[in-house]
């Protein structure tokens, strides 16, 4: 039954994607000093019979079964059309978008990002391709290769969920990531647990002695904000700053100020 579900949800998922099912929120990153929005970070959803199916409910059937790979490619495209359109209206915006290990070591995605770029206008340093620490151990040689031809083209990196003890320091120099995203449970814990206050506190003095971009995942408490503010956190992103939201959700916050009340 396990099987002929995962099965079933594949096809949807291919339906899905051939009739224009899935579609983009975008979730604000802020400038923890200044209050500023400076970057959008693109998540896909999947309208599935008049219910919003969230990703972890199917990303790891794409994953499965390598649709993840033509989905990879339309949310980047859609966002880099987006972000573009915003660009061109005065707004200086960054994107960040995620991505899977298959995408990653597809022998096309390089020139597939290459094409995106090319096609929509969107500057490549203004977009940052996100990737997971896991897959720098998994895949380390392969994956530094295909990560470093797409730093040559410009773009930025950066390591996703990090603190979780899978990437090296050695990746952080041999990719000169732009920067690292802490891991939620490292926020959730903030100023709860010592040890991971430290280690919060740690990362965030590794990333400024690198001279690369923090930035904390998960804010949901004032007291979490406080904290991040006073260790020198760069930039964050969570449900106390703002929610994912449509592309029209995004451009009344943004309005005639570009602020956020924090």
């Amino acid at each position: 039954e396990t099987v002929v579900s995962r099965l079933e949800l594949q096809i949807h998922l291919r339906e899905a994607l051939a009739g224009g099912d899935f579609y983009l929120e975008y979730q604000p990153v802020v400038d923890l000093g200044s209050s500023q929005v400076t970057s959008v970070e693109a998540l896909v959803r999947w309208d599935h019979e008049g219910r919003t199916v969230p990703p972890e409910e199917f990303i790891g059937a794409a994953e499965e079964s390598g649709l993840i790979v033509p989905l990879g490619e339309w949310i980047l495209r859609e966002a880099c059309q987006k972000v573009a359109v915003w660009r061109i209206s005065d707004w200086d915006i960054g994107l960040s978008v995620n991505l899977s290990a298959k995408q990653v070591l597809s022998s096309r995605f390089v020139s597939t990002v290459a094409g995106v770029l090319a096609e929509t206008g969107l500057p490549a340093e203004v977009l940052t391709l996100e990737v997971d620490e896991e897959l720098l151990l998994d895949d380390g040689a392969e994956a530094v290769a295909s990560l470093s031809e797409l730093r040559a083209l410009g773009v930025q990196l950066a390591i996703d969920d990090y603190g979780m003890g899978y990437a090296s320091l050695a990746h952080l120099r041999e990719l000169s990531v732009d920067a690292i995203k802490i891991d939620p449970s490292f926020i959730d814990d903030l100023g709860r647990d010592d040890t991971v206050t430290l280690l919060t506190h740690t990362i965030i003095q590794l990333g400024r002695d690198l001279g690369v971009q923090v930035v904390a995942e998960g804010i949901e408490r004032p007291e979490q904000l406080e904290q991040l503010r006073a260790m020198g956190c760069d930039h964050g992103q969570g449900f106390l700053v703002a929610r994912p939201m449509s592309a029209d959700g995004v451009e009344a916050l943004v309005g005639g100020e570009v602020g956020v009340a924090l």
